[in-house]
């Protein structure tokens, strides 16, 4: 009997790589993520022609992931190819080596990769404004939705490792090369006051670099955000660091290292030309895209809201998220949400029972690791904070952790104290409702003249409701008060 396991072999310029997917959704769940690196690209300069040897190289590699996707009995197996054997001269003869493997291949053409590209942008993205940007070791891919709701897109041959054969390290001739492939192709400030969304490797490579030499918070790459001036200083800091130095960073692979500063020149040239006012970098690209094109059907994509990611989260983790839409109810009544967006409210109930699998010891630690430290969650890094600490709160009042501390100082003292509230607030209702929140209808909540108000049943009453009602009103410096009945 076939899995629901979803398998992509990506055959790029510098690399093959093999991704499972426990299941199309909205949040994929990786299960098996394998890259070999092969070099299909790295003398195409010459002739235009892979060679003999790194033809069966690359299909000594496919016909190992075949075993592979034989083995866990993928029911959904997608293989395409990119620039290197797309731009090949003997790129039938390629193909016609590889399908002895027993696969279908197919060469995406550069429109179709950057198509696919900005599809899997929209999937690890509420909201897309501005330009997507995907490099690879072959080519450059931009797409744009326009105005008139079609996408626009560009495929340039200017990929780090062509860059890289073609100007060694003269990175001033790198800069022109990108800016005038894109004048050419219609670029030139298309993200005047927009944002900019980078993908692939190379640019990746530069995310990971700001958040080592930052100590940033949260260290995930997918929706790591800077303004472009703090994007250039990091890439002069780059650029001026010399790759004996480089390479004592502990988060880039070594293979990266000597292509850094091409990859950091490059992004300098695209943003410099369209004209972006910030840049989001992303962990989603071609692959996420060709799992939503193809394997995602349309109940998911009407659910891929932000609303709705708690569920499919929850469901890759422990027990599904079917408990949300009472605590949800439940809490949006209280006056003191408000002010508090209830796509977040909804989240955080939905992740209330994330940790419930786990030693009691280590819930609310491990709860907080799986929402900072899952790639594929199509959180804004504020958001993923939020919704952390919250969590957190869920299984233990104490933020002692010096990695929690840690993101508590990413927040703004409001936005802390919407966590605070999110937080007490659900672990409160499910000490009420001792997780079956459909009890929850039989009790309310509210504020009268600063006192927190809870009308509970009294065959719901026990001892820690009223701890929680207090760590409730404490974040405000209110009175609490509990009314019963029979």
């Amino acid at each position: 009997m076939l899995s629901r396991h979803v398998s992509i072999i990506d055959i790029g310029s510098n690399s093959i790589r093999l991704v499972i997917y426990e299941e199309a959704s909205i949040v994929p769940s990786v299960i098996y993520n394998e890259k070999v690196k092969v070099g299909l690209g790295k003398n195409l300069h010459i002739n235009n022609y892979i060679e003999k040897d790194l033809i069966e190289k690359a299909y000594q590699v496919i016909k190992r992931f075949t075993v592979i996707i034989k083995t866990m009995k993928c029911k959904f197996i997608y293989t395409v190819a990119t620039a290197a054997i797309r731009n090949s001269k003997n790129s039938n003869a390629i193909l016609k080596k590889l399908k002895e493997t027993g696969l279908k291949i197919k060469i995406l053409s550069g429109n179709e990769e950057a198509l696919y590209s900005y599809y899997g942008m929209q999937l690890g993205f509420t909201k897309i404004n501005g330009i997507i940007g995907d490099i690879g070791g072959g080519s450059l891919e931009l797409a744009l939705k326009t105005k008139e709701k079609n996408i626009k897109v560009s495929s340039m041959s200017t990929g780090i490792l062509v860059l890289s054969n073609e100007f060694g390290d003269n990175l001033d001739k790198i800069y022109k090369s990108i800016q005038k492939g894109l004048i050419q192709n219609g670029w030139e400030n298309q993200a005047k006051a927009k944002s900019f969304y980078a993908t692939g490797g190379g640019w990746r490579s530069i995310a990971r670099v700001g958040i080592e030499i930052y100590n940033y918070p949260i260290p995930i790459i997918h929706q790591y955000y800077l303004k472009i001036k703090t994007l250039k200083n990091l890439i002069s800091l780059i650029i001026e660091t010399s790759e004996k130095d480089l390479a004592l960073l502990k988060s880039i692979p070594k293979d990266r290292i000597p292509f850094l500063k091409i990859s950091a020149k490059s992004l300098e040239a695209v943003v410099d030309t369209i004209g972006a006012k910030d840049i989001y970098f992303s962990s989603y690209g071609l692959r996420e895209g060709l799992l939503s094109k193809f394997f995602i059907n349309e109940k998911y994509k009407l659910n891929s809201t932000f609303s709705n990611i708690g569920f499919y989260f929850n469901s890759q983790t422990d027990r599904a998220g079917s408990n949300n839409k009472s605590l949800t109810n439940w809490a949006k009544k209280f006056s003191i949400t408000e002010n508090i967006d209830l796509k977040l409210l909804n989240i955080v109930a939905s992740l209330s029972n994330i940790s419930e699998k786990e030693h009691p010891e280590f819930k609310a630690q491990n709860a907080f690791f799986k929402i900072t430290r899952k790639t594929l969650l199509p959180f804004d890094h504020v958001t993923r904070a939020k919704v952390a600490i919250a969590t957190y709160l869920i299984y233990n009042k104490n933020l002692r952790s010096t990695k929690v501390k840690k993101i508590i100082k990413f927040l703004s003292d409001a936005e802390f104290e919407e966590s605070l509230i999110l937080g007490n607030l659900i672990r409160l209702g499910i000490t009420i409702s001792g997780g079956a929140t459909n009890l929850l209808k039989q009790s309310k909540i509210d504020i009268l003249d600063d006192t927190i108000i809870l009308e509970i049943p009294n065959f719901l009453l026990n001892k820690n409701i009223n701890l929680r009602l207090s760590d409730l009103a404490r974040i405000k410096s209110y009175q609490s008060k509990i009314i019963t009945s029979h």
